[in-house]
């Protein structure tokens, strides 16, 4: 029997933070899309999306719809459905509603790995390393504070 999306449940969470983003412009509060998908053998999907660019109202409104279409398709149908739903859509519109496609292709996903039991990375090509050097970090924040942290670092040998 192939794993089909019975259930899907939609949430929102917000938080405050404080940070600045391409236009320097401070962002006090992120608002995150997620997407849960339940299939008739019991495997459990999540998958988050960003509504950077657009508003989370609207944002779920697509994710409500998105859900509707997928209910009752399998996995690998339903991710295949997202997929021309968001091809679509951003070949007719500037602005569209991406952080319900976000969430319900990487809520597909997960599921698709835990059926397969693999990773999602595998699924999407592989891995390209296991490891990543950091040396430090530097978070978004005013430009002037950023800059006071790379010397911090460059103080410690970091370079």
């Amino acid at each position: 029997m192939s794993d089909v999306i019975e259930k899907g449940y939609i949430l929102l969470i917000s938080f405050p933070v404080s940070h600045y983003i391409s236009s320097w412009r401070l962002i006090t509060r992120t608002q995150h899309l997620l997407i849960i998908v339940i299939t008739n053998n019991g495997i459990i999907g999540i998958g988050e999306g960003t509504p950077y660019q657009t508003d989370i109202i609207n944002d779920y409104k697509m994710a409500t719809k998105l859900l509707n279409i997928i209910r009752r398709c399998d996995l690998d149908d339903a991710r295949s459905v997202i997929i021309q739903l968001e091809d679509s859509l951003f070949k007719r519109k500037k602005k569209y509603y991406y952080g319900a496609f976000l969430a319900a292709e990487s809520a597909i996903l997960d599921a698709i790995g835990k059926v397969k039991k693999t990773s999602v990375a595998k699924l999407l090509g592989g891995i390209y390393r296991a490891e990543v050097p950091v040396c430090g970090t530097v978070f978004l924040k005013h430009p002037k504070k950023m800059a006071e942290e790379v010397n911090e670092w460059l103080k410690k040998g970091v370079k």
